[in-house]
């Protein structure tokens, strides 16, 4: 039968298209986490830090900073394996790239430090309609104290602040502070007045209702 079979080469229409070979995914470590570092590894260029401090070359410390450079460790980190300290005393090192390189990676993590110490403020989700509810009625209890409508922006910030000191939960404790924030501002009219012109901010308030409930 082959002999009747006349063979022509394919034109580039009939060829099929080669199947694009998939990327390989590669796996990710805990190590590849941006704050995740290994005390091991922090330590051993420590010491390897420690030992290399005097050389008169230097291309090891360089090696050795461009390692910890690229390293985020937590403040605990800092502080258990104090490798801030040996990276710091080599900023009089009397080599001008070292001692540059070091004050980088010290600017480093101290910002770090202050943006772990920092305190976020916290998202406000909407919570269920009964919460809700009941924080409405707050808001209204302390505007009415003040002799302003609602929506207020100062009213809703301390009824929030009010709300995340009470761990986001609508109980007696916060029914207690309302309470004592309506009547706070409603019988102090020199208070009303700051409110109203902006020099009276949520967190005086705030801190001064809890401290006389703290009294009670």
């Amino acid at each position: 039968m082959d002999k009747f079979i006349v063979r022509r080469s394919r034109s580039p229409q009939d060829r099929r298209p080669r199947k694009s070979k998939e990327s390989k995914l590669k796996q990710i470590t805990i190590k590849s986490l941006p704050r995740v570092v290994i005390i091991e590894d922090i330590l051993h260029l420590k010491s390897s830090l420690e030992a290399h401090k005097n050389d008169t070359s230097e291309d090891k410390l360089l090696e050795i900073l461009e390692k910890l450079k690229s390293m985020n460790p937590s403040t605990k980190v800092l502080r258990d394996t104090k490798i801030g300290r040996s990276v710091n005393k080599l900023r009089k090192s009397e080599h001008q790239s070292v001692k540059e390189l070091s004050r980088l990676i010290v600017r480093k993590w101290k910002n770090l430090v202050v943006e772990e110490n920092t305190p976020k403020e916290r998202i406000d989700v909407r919570c269920d309609a009964k919460t809700e509810m009941l924080r409405c009625k707050a808001r209204k209890l302390i505007c009415d104290g003040l002799n302003i409508n609602l929506p207020d922006p100062w009213t809703e910030a301390l009824e929030k602040r009010l709300f995340q000191e009470c761990r986001r939960r609508v109980d007696n404790s916060y029914k207690r502070s309302v309470r004592s924030i309506a009547f706070l501002v409603k019988s102090d009219k020199t208070l009303q007045e700051s409110v109203k012109q902006g020099t009276a901010t949520p967190e005086e308030i705030l801190s001064k209702c809890l401290c006389r409930e703290s009294k009670k």
